[in-house]
């Protein structure tokens, strides 16, 4: 049961999950409710503040941290968080394995994806940090796989994780507008905040 290019497909990947437990080893996995994303969205506000005013004093701001965006990303998308060591960081109502990445430079990023990565699908989360604004993309691991990294070896995504190596690129450049890809979603994180609020 291989895939092409020698990937594992999808049906082998769960049942390895499932059966062997042998790619990501056991996590558990919680539901975001509206009261922590309430506390994702504080945060949020809070590292944008705190990240304008480290900018002022050396040009660089601070990275947004995963903790924000992947809280973000399984709210939105009712997935649970995976707890624990592993690879996918959520998991779908289907039995889906989410990797999810993120970048607040809505116009560039660099993500890397270690050489035992195991995921059925990447969401993306491109932050508009002027707008207060989350984009969000869902890329098919299959799809990842054949992307060319090395063009003069001619190596994929695929083949560098084979290699043991890390392969990293900026997701947008190389997969969203070369293909031209439409964010599945687009959330103004002050209306989720107002909308959060309403419903408790």
């Amino acid at each position: 049961m291989v895939g092409g290019g020698g990937g594992l497909t999808l049906i082998y990947r769960k049942w390895l999950y499932t059966n062997l437990k042998i790619v990501n080893m056991e996590k558990e996995f919680k539901p975001i409710s509206k009261d922590e994303v309430l506390k994702v969205l504080e945060a949020y506000f809070s590292w944008k503040e705190a990240s304008e005013k480290v900018k002022k004093l050396n040009g660089r701001g601070i990275n947004l941290h995963e903790s924000i965006s992947e809280r973000l990303v399984c709210y939105l998308n009712n997935f649970a968080l995976a707890i624990g060591e592993g690879s996918y960081d959520a998991k779908s109502s289907e039995g889906d394995f989410i990797q999810i990445k993120a970048t607040s430079n809505f116009e560039d990023d660099l993500s890397s994806f270690g050489p035992r990565s195991q995921f059925d699908f990447l969401h993306f989360a491109r932050f508009d940090v002027n707008k207060d604004e989350v984009w969000l993309y869902d890329i098919p691991k299959k799809e990842l796989d054949s992307i060319v990294l090395n063009k003069k070896k001619n190596e994929t995504f695929l083949q560098q994780q084979e290699q043991g190596r890390r392969p990293h690129f900026s997701i947008i450049k190389e997969f969203i507008e070369k293909h031209q890809l439409e964010p599945y979603k687009k959330v103004n994180l002050h209306e989720l905040l107002k909308e959060c609020h309403e419903k408790l």
